[in-house]
């Protein structure tokens, strides 16, 4: 390429970069000319709009506040609620929001039937934790160590099912006859010796589990419990075997 042509090239690369450049200087001038309007448009807006912005006066102390509407009732108060607004006194006209008492801690003071204090290496029968409990109506203590049942657990007329599999139990009270409710009985694994005979009494009685205890004699009253039929023994003794009921 020649001089010249170098030259006309050169020529047409300026005005193209002039032309370039005023495109650029318009675009620029109606970028500010389209903000200028977007601010202007902002400033015109009404106040209303941006009520939530103006700030409200403090409302003077002791000063009574006039109610719109002096006839309606004033409005009660839910009894349900978290919290009451209690009404304003003179002097003072901001409500106060007053906590409410929380319910006792429990499932809504619901008492559970059943109590498991299984495995708890317990030496006694708590009378606080346990025996005070009169609405329970299923009791489980199996593998303890208790030696003894107090007399209390005849407080517990709505028990049905006791378990105390595997502890060292070595009598049953007479307070047994007051569980009246009592349908299983679950006495495994203890070191009892004899039986009340009131035990008769407990005609709901469906299931007794005497096995791996120490029983020299059975009474012949609770022969006629019901549990006899799902009678728990082992070994069993020679006195059972050798019983022959009589139907006549």
């Amino acid at each position: 390429m020649s001089e010249k042509e170098l030259e006309a090239e050169l020529a047409r690369l300026k005005d193209e970069l002039k032309e370039w450049k005023a495109k650029y200087e318009d675009a620029v001038k109606q970028r500010k000319e389209i903000e200028s309007k977007l601010g202007a448009a902002s400033d015109e807006k009404p106040l209303e709009d941006e009520g939530e912005k103006v700030p409200i006066p403090p409302r003077p102390a002791g000063r009574a506040v006039p109610s719109e509407t002096p006839t309606s009732p004033p409005a009660t108060p839910s009894t349900t609620s978290a919290t009451a607004t209690p009404a304003s006194t003179e002097g003072d006209p901001t409500p106060r929001r007053v906590p409410i008492k929380p319910p006792a801690p429990g499932l809504g003071g619901v008492k559970i039937p059943v109590l498991d204090r299984s495995k708890k290496d317990l030496k006694e029968i708590d009378k606080e934790d346990i025996l005070a409990k009169t609405y329970l109506k299923k009791l489980y203590m199996f593998q303890n160590h208790i030696t003894s049942i107090p007399s209390d657990i005849g407080n517990l007329t709505e028990l049905q099912v006791l378990d105390m599999k595997y502890n060292r139990v070595q009598t049953i009270p007479d307070a047994f006859c007051s569980l009246a409710a009592l349908t299983e009985l679950l006495l495994t694994g203890n070191a009892i010796t004899s039986l009340p005979k009131d035990l008769s009494k407990l005609s709901l009685l469906a299931k007794l589990d005497l096995a791996e205890n120490r029983i020299a004699s059975f009474p012949k009253e609770l022969l006629t419990l019901p549990a006899v039929g799902s009678l728990l023994f082992f070994p069993p003794p020679v006195f059972l075997q050798a019983y022959q009921p009589s139907y006549s």
